[in-house]
């Protein structure tokens, strides 16, 4: 099977996990609490650790353990395991676990907001929280006792990777990709809306190109679609149509490395900052991660991995009945 998919295992589950992975050019096994991403290809089998403990193991049962940050790969044809580095985030705090010391309800480094058209609807609430053990953003508007939200309300969040005045320079990568997670719950409006400007989810990068000039590359997500009603699917800033996902359930965007998507003069040479909001008039979405990865395709040569143990290699013959 050809394709990508994201693990996450979540800390504190209440009885021992053992996940494995098969293709036919080997597996990918994960026994402890993290986040990896696996990507199955004709010719090779790759995971990324982003957190966690994995191993990579070969048809002829080879084995090696893959450190955080970085990347195995099982190549076909060949019983090398290959260990390289990965990308990296260049956000501090993706996943919303940095804690502010003030309100555990909020993070220490994601800046939020609120805002109303109408001064008497019901304000927008932003609040971090714990689901599933995993830390989430949860954002909503809805109406209240009184206050109506027919019209336009948004909310969102911001990070800067520098400073507030100071991008982040990215000339030394030639990979850049936006990746987020996220559920939508509810939304009032179709769409997003009649300029296709309110998606209850908005991702945002405000970038510096190299000619010096501050550009936003915007992309929206929706779930309620009505085809009567004529909307857009694209604002008049985006680059992308928008895209429809299936409420209630979690969704994980890919951009894909912006820095060949994008035309040579729109590319960033650094990054201001990073945000997502809910725009609309009643809502209620999730999100996961939002994450800024950064790297270089052809990177340094391959590095030489250690040869774990082979009693720290979890097997299948001693995995807890399901």
């Amino acid at each position: 099977t050809l394709g990508e998919i994201d693990v996450e295992i979540a800390p504190n589950v209440s009885r021992e996990i053992l996940l494995n992975v098969a293709s036919p050019l080997g597996d990918m096994r994960m026994s402890q609490r993290g986040k990896y991403l696996i990507n199955s290809q004709e010719d090779q089998l790759s995971v990324w650790n982003r957190a966690g403990n994995v191993f990579a193991i070969s048809p002829d049962a080879q084995a090696r353990a893959i450190p955080e940050g970085l990347q195995g790969h099982i190549i076909a044809g060949s019983a090398e395991i290959v260990i390289d580095q990965s990308l990296v985030d260049i956000l501090p705090d993706s996943a919303f676990d940095a804690l502010n010391p003030g309100n555990q309800t909020l993070s220490s480094e994601w800046g939020c907001y609120t805002e109303k058209e109408d001064p008497n609807s019901p304000d927008g609430v932003y609040a971090r929280e714990i689901l599933n053990d995993t830390s989430v953003m949860h954002i909503s508007r809805f109406e209240m006792v009184g206050q109506a939200a027919s019209n336009h309300g948004e909310i969102g969040c911001y990070q800067w990777p520098n400073t507030f005045t100071d991008p982040l320079p990215i000339t030394a990568y030639d990979y850049l990709e936006l990746r987020a997670s996220m559920m939508i719950r509810y939304q009032s409006l179709p769409m997003c809306g009649e300029r296709s400007s309110e998606c209850p989810v908005m991702l945002k990068i405000n970038y510096v190109t190299a000619e010096g000039l501050h550009q936003d590359w915007i992309h929206g997500f929706y779930a309620r679609f009505e085809q009567a009603s004529g909307y857009p699917l694209r604002c008049d800033t985006c680059s992308l149509e928008h895209e429809r996902l299936t409420p209630n359930t979690w969704y994980t965007f890919s951009s894909g490395n912006l820095l060949q998507l994008l035309p040579a003069a729109q590319r960033p040479v650094a990054i201001l900052n990073v945000g997502f909001y809910a725009s609309g008039h009643q809502f209620e979405v999730l999100l996961g991660e939002v994450a800024l990865l950064a790297g270089n395709v052809n990177g340094p040569a391959p590095l030489a991995p250690a040869e774990p143990s082979p009693s720290a290699i979890p097997t299948l013959e001693t995995a807890p009945d399901s």
